[in-house]
């Protein structure tokens, strides 16, 4: 973790302490901590400044978090190291595989893991005027297709796909996470993905007439779609969320917003942010709609995609919750990412451009 930066910007519930010039350490000999995660207006961006506040309240740690709504821009200061964490979405897992944008000799499979994995809600909101019941009906819609932002758009790519349905079958609008809201209330698109609990939704859902798309859980087709496009991702119902009325549910995406940090992050630093997180769990479970998925009894703590950080699987392991089956598939995972980046030596060093991304598709399909 980085010292002086004891000015430093921290948003919650009501609360905006603004960035300013300054050095040396933090009051109380604290160290501060960089963080970067999605766009001030989402629900993301409150969760982390909520526990970003309660930490601060707890032991005199002060937050910087860097908002931006890519990818990359969340990674990128990650892997420069003038970040210690970042909150992503699939960015984490294509990132650690190489794949789509990091499919690039800049980038390539980069060494990252995981330090904790609140599970955020996402689902597909529809006009009402656009007759969108289910994922069947987006043919000859106006689609978003996200950019810079394959976690987004690789979620509209499953939802097609199990209905049936490809980019060409519909009228495909290119905009960006962030403008969805304004895109879809002006007409731009008819359909968004965006979480259930963000502040622009309730908005929306208060203003004008929109509906969540319906999605079976049981339906095959949706089942392989996900499981090839976004693996973590988990349909179940939903309730209780802004704008939505009293007993009403709908369905949305489950998965994992992970916090991540760096393979060779210092095992310590790794170790207190876990300990932090689950340790000031009481003072924020209740300061956004989602809060209380950080607890440690609802977070998913068996790898999926990404290995954990070794600081904190320690304090996992204090707190008896880390498991066999997580040890299992966390070995898994890591002779999977020794093997990555040395068949990305290879494939680097003989194919570059466009060849490169297509080389290293085939390599992985071949090999993993």
């Amino acid at each position: 973790m980085r010292r002086g930066l004891q000015c430093s910007a921290v948003a919650a519930v009501g609360l905006l302490l603004a960035s300013c010039a300054g050095g040396g350490e933090a009051e109380g000999g604290a160290d501060d901590v960089v963080i970067t995660s999605y766009g001030t207006s989402t629900s993301s961006y409150a969760e982390v400044a909520a526990v970003a506040e309660a930490v601060m309240q707890e032991d005199g740690t002060r937050f910087r978090i860097l908002p931006s709504d890519t990818g990359v821009g969340r990674l990128q200061p990650l892997v420069e190291e003038t970040a210690d964490f970042a909150r992503t979405g699939d960015e984490y897992w294509f990132a650690f595989e190489g794949m789509y944008e990091y499919a690039v000799p800049e980038w390539g499979p980069q060494r990252l893991r995981v330090v904790w994995t609140p599970v955020s809600r996402v689902g597909f909101l529809a006009r009402a005027d656009a007759g969108i019941g289910s994922a069947e009906d987006l043919a000859g819609k106006q689609v978003p297709r996200v950019t810079a932002n394959p976690s987004a758009d690789t979620k509209v790519q499953a939802l097609l796909q199990a209905a049936g349905l490809t980019r060409e079958d519909t009228n495909a609008v290119d905009v960006a996470y962030g403008d969805q809201p304004d895109a879809l209330k002006n007409g731009q698109i008819d359909v968004m993905i965006m979480s259930t609990d963000a502040s622009n939704v309730a908005e929306l859902r208060s203003s004008g007439e929109y509906a969540w798309v319906e999605m079976d859980p049981a339906d095959p087709e949706l089942q392989e779609a996900f499981a090839e496009w976004a693996p973590a991702v988990e349909i179940d119902e939903f309730s209780g969320a802004p704008g939505q009325a009293e007993g009403e549910s709908d369905w949305a995406m489950h998965y994992p917003l992970p916090i991540v940090t760096r393979a060779d992050a210092p095992e310590e630093e790794a170790y207190e942010m876990t300990r932090r997180i689950v340790e000031t769990y009481p003072e924020y479970e209740s300061s956004t709609a989602m809060g209380q998925m950080w607890a440690p009894d609802r977070v998913p703590l068996v790898p999926t995609v990404v290995p954990f950080h070794a600081g904190a699987i320690a304090y996992l392991e204090e707190e008896g919750l880390w498991s066999d089956e997580a040890q299992e598939r966390q070995e898994e995972l890591l002779e999977k990412e020794e093997a990555m980046l040395a068949g990305w030596e290879g494939v680097v060093s003989d194919a570059s451009g466009d060849e490169l991304a297509e080389a290293w598709a085939a390599w992985r399909e071949d090999n993993l």
